[in-house]
């Protein structure tokens, strides 16, 4: 089964806490875009677009011309990697309206709430829109602190096509990264700036979808789960005093792990850690550096080695 689409479960969450009625269609696992298209003709506020660079955009801009088709008053907004690392390629499409750059559970609301209104929206950071066949470009938005916005809602979707129906849950405690790769998507997304849930939440959200959802895995979708080391250790201690009875596995890297006292390595085991992803990249010094990862082969060898080691 597939993952669930955590972006748009995040926006759709932020939309019904703030009364708002929201349909998530995912195409990955959702068939017949003739019934979504039926639905076009009634009281839209928007209709929302998430992609990433690649097939994602192709079939975005398909279902977006067969949406004008329909109804050439409903605004179509796009969002997602693409929007965000490429904005003007992306809303010079005759077919979109608006764009939403970099972290859009703030802006999505302010925008409902403008539309609602039928308020300009020029005062809305962080969106690229159109009027009167002229583009106008808002500031960006700032990182919003992650801890204000709704709880993650899965229930929104249709958990029978996820993996989350088989005990699988794909979590996220974090957003953003400090570090500066230069060929990773999410320092253009934020910036090299990062932000998190308190461990207080992390738990008391986990320990409820443990229940709900009866979960047996769990995967860690922060782009990296051991950035505060210390905060880290405080989620695993909670996973354990709690009985959050899981296997889980999650992104760090080479320096990180070499940070890793005993205490971190005993907390992960007891944990359920069964995998840990390493951004290892290259064992060529040139390559690491063109790639600005701030490592080097001998750092890789020593956190393979201390990994090996406590395995």
């Amino acid at each position: 089964k597939t993952p669930e689409p955590l972006s748009m479960v995040a926006l759709a969450s932020q939309l019904v806490h703030h009364g708002y009625s929201v349909e998530i269609f995912d195409s990955r696992v959702e068939e017949g875009i003739e019934r979504l298209l039926d639905s076009i003709s009634k009281d839209l506020l928007f209709i929302g677009v998430s992609a990433m660079s690649g097939y994602q955009v192709v079939d975005g801009l398909h279902f977006s011309k067969l949406a004008k088709r329909v109804n050439r008053d409903v605004p179509i907004v796009w969002g997602g990697w693409h929007s965000t690392i490429l904005p003007d390629q992306t809303i010079e499409n005759q077919n979109l309206d608006i764009i939403v750059r970099g972290q859009g559970e703030i802006t999505i609301i302010e925008l409902a709430d403008a539309l609602k209104k039928g308020m300009t929206l020029e005062g809305i950071k962080g969106i690229y829109y159109k009027l009167d066949d002229s583009i106008y470009k808002n500031p960006e938005r700032p990182l919003s602190e992650f801890n204000s916005f709704a709880p993650r809602n899965y229930n929104l979707l249709n958990v029978t096509k996820y993996t989350i129906s088989d005990g699988h849950l794909h979590y996220q405690t974090s957003v953003g990264c400090p570090y500066r790769c230069s060929f990773c998507g999410v320092t253009s997304y934020f910036h090299q700036r990062y932000n998190c849930l308190t461990p207080s939440r992390v738990i008391q959200e986990l320990k409820s979808h443990f229940e709900q959802y009866s979960l047996k895995n769990i995967s860690f979708y922060d782009s990296l789960f051991f950035i505060d080391l210390p905060r880290t250790k405080e989620i695993l201690r909670g996973m354990i005093e709690s009985g959050i009875i899981v296997k889980w596995n999650a992104s760090t890297r080479v320096d990180l792990v070499l940070k890793f006292d005993q205490e971190t390595y005993e907390l992960i085991k007891i944990s359920g850690c069964s995998q840990l992803s390493l951004g290892i990249e290259s064992g060529s010094p040139r390559i690491l550096e063109l790639f600005v990862k701030d490592i080097n082969p001998e750092k890789t060898q020593n956190a393979l080695k201390a990994l090996a080691n406590h395995s």
